[in-house]
């Protein structure tokens, strides 16, 4: 009886540790520069009205932007984006950008 019952207390605590395990892994998925990026680009092209081209290539800076950022890096960003973006779509990401 003894033995069943720490069968069953090992059981259920093993099951609640792989759920605080899986929701560790999530989050820490959510903090990568890739989805962190895509949510940024997705964001921005909406309210920019981006092309195809112009998505590409500032998910490509921002995944940059947010590694460097991570390792406490300098990458200027901004360059990128005013290389990208036209004049008007420039001008609103900065207003958003400081806001």
């Amino acid at each position: 009886m003894k033995r069943s019952i720490w069968i069953l207390s090992f059981a259920l605590l093993l099951l609640g540790g792989m759920n605080t395990l899986s929701a560790q892994d999530l989050k820490r998925s959510q903090d990568r520069p890739e989805v962190v990026a895509k949510a940024k680009v997705s964001e921005l092209s909406q309210t920019l009205d981006l092309t195809g081209d112009q998505q590409r290539t500032i998910f490509r800076a921002m995944v940059k932007y947010e590694k460097a950022r991570s390792q406490e890096e300098n990458y200027d960003l901004e360059a990128v984006m005013k290389k990208t973006l036209t004049a008007e779509q420039f001008d609103q990401w900065k207003k958003m950008k400081d806001n």
